[in-house]
């Protein structure tokens, strides 16, 4: 939450954008309702699918069912049986690398020009951070955590500036605000679909298709038996196995990224780095 706060509050005191003034009609007949209404239908519908074929333990109206829930702290409460806030606490080594990596790579780029170096290093560096959450076992060593959260921060937070300034460079002006448009909504698809998926594959791996530890347990300070302890760290390399294959595919996908040529992409570069 202070990060939050403290990045609101950058927004509100620095971001300058000049927005044109357009009627409040024309600009509702500008919107693509039709597409909007068909897209949110059909990811809604693929989301609960695959949540539904998952899991029928828990009820629609549940805690479990309605949050999203995130791997790390998962296995942080649920295995090393972490306080919450320790957990959280935990996430810092990823947060604050991962968010020193953003502002890096933001201005490498900007004094540089090259996006392809840091998207293609960021994708090596992530699939190798998300490789090594594999090795995570049920004994509690400080030292693995916080340098596996470093290495993933650090190829997790150049993903966030260099790709899309390398789609801004390759589109005309004009189609700048589309494009974004387009970006965000598919970067925020994927983050949704990603933890469903991963969701998916971690309750199938367990017994009973629970999230966690005899469905019931898992609180903090609570004792599980070895063997179930040993399930769960079993179901969780399972699905870090899987996200680190959609890393690889990450990093092929890295390759297909050209630099950008034309006077078009040098001048959308040019706005970007100014607007930085």
């Amino acid at each position: 939450m202070p990060f939050e706060f403290l990045s609101l509050l950058i927004l509100v005191f620095m971001l300058r954008l000049k927005s044109p003034t357009v009627p409040f009609v024309q600009g509702l007949m500008c919107l693509d309702w039709i597409g909007s209404i068909i897209i949110v239908g059909g990811t809604i519908c693929f989301l609960f699918g695959l949540e539904t074929g998952a899991s029928g333990n828990q009820g629609w109206n549940s805690a479990t069912v309605i949050a999203y829930d995130y791997f790390l702290p998962l296995y942080f409460q649920v295995v090393l049986r972490f306080e919450p806030i320790i957990s959280g606490v935990s996430l810092f080594a990823l947060v604050i690398t991962l968010s020193l990596a953003t502002m890096s790579t933001g201005l490498f780029v900007a004094r540089t020009g090259n996006f392809l170096l840091p998207t293609r290093a960021a994708a090596v560096v992530m699939t190798i951070g998300t490789g090594l959450f594999i090795s995570f076992g049920e004994e509690t060593s400080w030292a693995k955590i916080i340098i596996f959260l470093i290495v993933a921060g650090l190829g997790a937070g150049p993903l966030f500036q260099a790709p899309m300034i390398a789609l801004q460079s390759h589109v005309r002006p004009v189609d700048i605000s589309a494009a974004m448009s387009a970006f965000t909504f598919m970067r925020s698809l994927f983050s949704s679909a990603s933890i469903v998926v991963g969701s998916v594959v971690l309750q199938r791996s367990l017994p009973g298709d629970g999230l966690t530890l005899g469905h019931d347990q898992g609180e903090p300070g609570e004792t599980a038996s070895d063997e179930d302890t040993g399930q769960y760290v079993a179901a969780l390399r399972t699905m870090w196995i899987v996200y680190t294959s959609i890393c690889g595919l990450l990093l092929v996908a890295t390759f297909f990224i050209r630099k950008a040529d034309g006077k078009s992409g040098q001048t959308n570069l040019e706005s970007e780095t100014e607007g930085n």
